[in-house]
């Protein structure tokens, strides 16, 4: 997933980091947008106690977006097929699902407090079920 959400004025140019992976043969199967997981929060929301639910919606709405830490919880549960599937870019060849068994996060340290706060969102759902499939890598 390549973050064009929190970094308007982004550098990278999807194209050319595409071609560098291809080069270096570590290219991934799929590539997402995180802006692309905007429209499927609601499908998180509607899961998550009103309370909380209202609490989230008005907090968005202050922030004039949705925060990181619900568009990775979002992500996770469209890895794990219990929300759809973003738009996706398919790199790979080979015919894989997108749907994930069980998903894996490696990140540096300093994303670890996001990280634990995607994971309360998750636990608050309907999808808590989902936790012991998600996976984490702190370096």
């Amino acid at each position: 997933m390549i973050d064009d959400y929190n970094e308007p004025n982004s550098t990278l140019d999807v194209g050319e980091f595409i071609d560098y992976l291809e080069k270096q043969k570590a290219l991934p199967d799929f590539i997402a947008i995180e802006s692309d997981l905007v429209p499927l929060a609601p499908l998180l929301l509607e899961q998550l106690p009103i309370a909380e639910r209202r609490a989230l919606e008005s907090h968005f709405q202050k922030l004039g977006r949705i925060n990181c830490s619900f568009l990775v919880a979002v992500w996770h549960l469209a890895r794990l097929g219990v929300l759809p599937s973003p738009p996706l870019r398919k790199t790979g060849t080979a015919e894989k699902s997108f749907i994930a068994e069980k998903t894996i996060a490696i990140l540096p340290r300093s994303y670890e407090r996001n990280e634990q706060r995607a994971l309360g969102y998750i636990k608050s759902s309907s999808f808590s079920h989902c936790l012991d499939r998600i996976g984490y890598i702190f370096f």
